[in-house]
């Protein structure tokens, strides 16, 4: 009986707090501090109407309340106390749970401090701890996920700018054009070109001034503490993020604009940022990343006569180029992984395609863009030397280069592809490292004379024997032979030295074994015939390039070719960064453009082709892009110019 009565009591006691309702006081303080003053109560009259609503105070005649009719809005209600029948504490998470949704909100605009998160948070937890049954729990727990996850970015460093997170570098910059913009907005205005300007308006434009210039001024700071971190932990994307965003502002803002200021900035430090992308650069490698190959069985990266180039960063542009070069700045770039020819493509290879399209009609491979009915004979084919089967074929214009890779299944080459695989993840100078070109055997004209040189030097060229028969008659005196001169002709895509010279000269005596030197073992991308990639031509491309896969300008006159060829004199065209635009070229449109002040030259132009191994983006859709002619537009009057105040 004992036994039965004890655990009776038990039960009971159990039962009991389970249903025991959630009380103010059960609340931390920072979880009371958003709750509506008092408690929350039933009152029921002795005529056995009942009111609910939170009870702020009493007096010993009356009870004062207010009661919720909407969301987050309440009435004040004066009770008699003669009136009460009773008085029942309810239960408090309805609302804590509208005070919850009221008062902890995520802003879409910009991130909140730590401190504000980590309260909001404290806050949210408790009633996902202490209410677990609330209908508003999904809602509340929802809410726990999105400020616990704005609050892991903050504490990676990043800050939300006009609903985007953005990394410390990234987000200062937009800021300065956030504040750069609304300042325009205010010059426009009628009222800031009067003579006496709005002092509110004009205190508003001085501040903008203000927030604007300590933007710029935080940038070189956050790289010098937040990028060495960024390497620190290996988080190379966040690092070249950074670092992209800073090299553009600077060209941008800096070295392109004007006035005393930016003379006073441009002073600073360029030479900076190109030692921290080679520090991103080296952590990069030493990680052992960007050096990828391809899966076994994986025969989307394997082809015959193809090479597989690793996805991964590397340096794009001319270390040393000033502002106007159209090599300038140098930046860092991420490629997906591609498989490009290891040849350039032969008359034999093209011919066959122009053969194709001879008897079949067949256009399926034309880019929107091209003339109608195109010809794609190869200016080479009209000299007997240039046209030989194995050799390059040479004189196709960007249309022709464009629907021959179509048509094997490939596409050409973007230029940051075509420079990695010329480059390497290391930023070679040449395709070969750094050394000059003078003494290395390249089908470029000084190549070639200094293998005529060396041929001559191995093997001697005797001069024929002296006329007279009898040796008392003085012999006349023979000239020496002349030098051996290699002709002005392409070379075989696979071979890395003419016929002419193969048999008289040692491999060895040139900085190569039995492959062209390149970092991937790529033959002729120095040489030989100049070669068309996709991107169009753009002079300041390169200070606005996208960091990932970049493609080129949306729009242009004319495409780029990269590397030098057979004719090639100067040095700078042999770079893996040279970017060369023809002087006579077939527009976006079809039409032609002509500069009449080129003297005519031998056709110099090849390809080589590209296939897709890793995500990279459709390459514009392949969308036709035409230049519109720009429009004169009438001259408006100067805004008047308003100096900011000075800090």
């Amino acid at each position: 009986m004992k036994y039965k009565l004890a655990m009776a009591l038990i039960m009971s006691f159990f039962f009991c707090n389970v249903g025991l309702s959630l009380e103010r006081g059960d609340l931390s303080p920072q979880s009371q501090e958003i709750l509506p003053e008092g408690k929350r109560v039933l009152i029921e009259s002795k005529t056995g109407k009942t009111v609910e609503g939170m009870m702020t105070r009493t007096t010993d005649d009356k009870v004062f309340i207010r009661i919720v009719v909407n969301e987050g809005m309440t009435i004040p209600r004066t009770v008699k106390r003669s009136e009460i029948k009773s008085i029942k504490e309810l239960d408090i998470t309805p609302i804590f749970a509208t005070a919850i949704k009221s008062s902890l909100v995520v802003d879409p605009e910009k991130s909140l401090t730590v401190e504000e998160y980590n309260r909001a948070i404290a806050i949210l937890s408790e009633f996902v701890e202490k209410c677990k049954k609330a209908t508003d729990y999904a809602v509340i727990q929802e809410l726990h996920q999105t400020f616990s996850g704005e609050l892991a970015k903050v504490k990676l460093g990043m800050e939300k700018v006009k609903g985007e997170w953005l990394t410390p570098v990234c987000a200062a910059v937009r800021k300065f054009e956030l504040y750069n913009e609304q300042m325009i907005e205010i010059e426009a205005k009628d009222e800031f070109r009067r003579k006496t300007v709005d002092e509110k308006l004009m205190a508003t434009y001085n501040e903008l001034g203000d927030k604007r210039r300590a933007a710029a001024r935080s940038l070189p700071e956050m790289m010098q503490t937040w990028v060495p971190e960024l390497l620190q932990e290996k988080r190379f994307d966040e690092a070249v993020t950074e670092t992209s965003a800073f090299l553009q502002f600077w060209v941008q803002q800096v070295i392109l604009s004007e006035g005393a200021a930016a003379e006073a900035v441009k002073k600073m430090d360029f030479d900076y940022i190109i030692r921290m992308e080679r520090r991103i650069m080296d952590g990069y490698k030493e990680a052992g990343l960007g050096a990828d190959q391809p899966k076994k069985g994986d025969t989307n990266a394997v082809s015959e006569n193809m090479v597989y180039i690793p996805g991964g960063y590397f340096l794009m542009g001319n270390p040393d180029a000033k502002q106007k070069e159209n090599s300038f700045p140098m930046h860092l770039v991420y490629v997906s992984p591609y498989l490009i020819d290891k040849y350039e493509v032969s008359n034999a290879e093209y011919r066959k395609f122009v053969d194709h399209v001879q008897k079949t009609g067949d256009s399926s491979m034309e880019h929107p863009s091209a003339p109608p009915l195109k010809q794609h004979k190869a200016d080479g084919w009209d000299d007997p030397v240039l046209s030989k089967p194995e050799k390059p074929v040479v004189g196709v214009d960007w249309f022709d280069a464009y629907a021959y890779s179509k048509w094997v299944g490939k596409r050409l080459p973007t230029e940051a592809e075509w420079e990695k695989a010329a480059r390497g993840p290391d930023a070679w100078k040449y395709p070969w490292g750094a050394e000059e070109p003078t003494a290395l055997a390249l089908n470029t004209v000084q190549g070639r004379t200094f293998i005529a040189a060396e041929m001559d030097r191995q093997n001697p060229p005797k001069s024929p024997e002296p006329e007279g028969g009898c040796s008392c008659v003085k012999k006349k005196e023979v000239p020496p032979p002349p030098p051996t001169r290699l002709p002005t002709e392409t070379w075989d895509v696979k071979s890395y030295l003419p016929l002419l010279a193969q048999n008289a000269i040692q491999a060895e005596v040139f900085l190569w074994t039995n492959e062209y030197p390149s970092p991937y073992g790529l033959m002729h991308m120095a040489d030989n015939v100049s070669e068309w990639v996709y991107d169009f031509y753009g002079p300041g491309y390169y200070a606005k390039s996208l960091v990932i896969d970049p493609q080129g300008c949306d729009t242009g006159m004319v495409h780029v070719f990269r590397g030098g060829n057979y004719l090639t004199v100067k040095p700078e065209e042999l770079t893996a960064y040279y970017r060369g635009f023809p002087p006579d070229a077939t527009l976006a449109d079809g039409s032609m453009v002509r500069d009449r002040r080129k003297r005519a030259m031998a056709p110099t132009v090849g390809l080589r082709c590209v296939k897709t191994v890793g995500p990279l983006e459709d390459l514009k859709k392949e969308e036709p892009k035409k230049v519109e002619p720009k429009k004169e537009e009438p001259k408006k009057e100067e805004p008047k110019k308003v100096e900011p105040k000075q800090n």
